[in-house]
C-alpha cells in the first residue's frame, strides 16, 4: 500500500498545480491520499487530509451535498481508528 500512497501524493501535487489548492477537484485527490494513509496506519496524517478535503468541499458545495457527506463519513472512520 505504500507505493499507492506515494503515487497519490504525487497526483495531489499535480492537481494542486493544475487546479489550485482549494479547488473541488483537488479535494478529491486529498481525500484519496487520506484513504491511502488510513490504510497504512498513518491516522494523524489521514485525519488532517480528511479535514482539508472536507473544508474545501464545504466551501465549494455547502453543508448539504453528497460529496460533503462522503468526506464527513471518511473523517468519522479515521476517528474510530
Amino acid at each position: 500500500l505504500q507505493p499507492s500512497r506515494t503515487l497519490k501524493a504525487q497526483a495531489l501535487t499535480l492537481a494542486e498545480q493544475e487546479f489550485g489548492a482549494d479547488h473541488e477537484e483537488t479535494a478529491s485527490y486529498v481525500n484519496s491520499l487520506a484513504i491511502a494513509e488510513r490504510r497504512t496506519g498513518e491516522y494523524l496524517s489521514a485525519r488532517s487530509q480528511y479535514e482539508r478535503a472536507l473544508s474545501i468541499a464545504m466551501a465549494r458545495y455547502g453543508r448539504r451535498h453528497d460529496v460533503v457527506a462522503t468526506f464527513r463519513l471518511n473523517l468519522a472512520i479515521v476517528h474510530v481508528n
